[in-house]
């Protein structure tokens, strides 16, 4: 990727192994928060090159890879390079509550 290629290499702030039923989303949201901000994982990784993944697909990465998890000021640089803005106001579903209100059938003072 051209965006990869021409970043240096971003300093990891931790190391990981894939385990099973990890995905780039779960691991985003557990470092920060933010299922989209994966493609900093994925940038990171394989800018790194050495011993890490290198993942072409990043619907898929496999058990045993290792990646590159940046900082979380490392990864808003990642996620602004390629023009993804992250935070709260990209993600307006948070600020909402959503509750379901089921109609009661059987009152027949409810039908008027």
């Amino acid at each position: 990727m051209a965006l990869v290629s021409a970043r240096a290499a971003t300093p990891c702030d931790e190391d990981y192994l894939v385990q099973a039923d990890d995905w780039l989303s779960k691991l985003a949201d557990k470092y920060y928060g933010d299922v989209l901000a994966y493609w900093a994982i994925f940038d990171a990784t394989n800018a790194a090159g050495g011993d890490y993944a290198k993942i072409e697909n990043p619907d898929l990465i496999e058990i045993g890879w290792k990646l590159c998890i940046p900082s979380a000021a490392d990864a808003q640089t990642l996620l602004a390079a390629r023009g993804q803005p992250w935070g709260p106001r990209r993600q307006p579903w948070r600020r909402y509550t959503i509750a379901l209100i089921a109609k009661h059938t059987g009152n027949p003072t409810s039908i008027r």
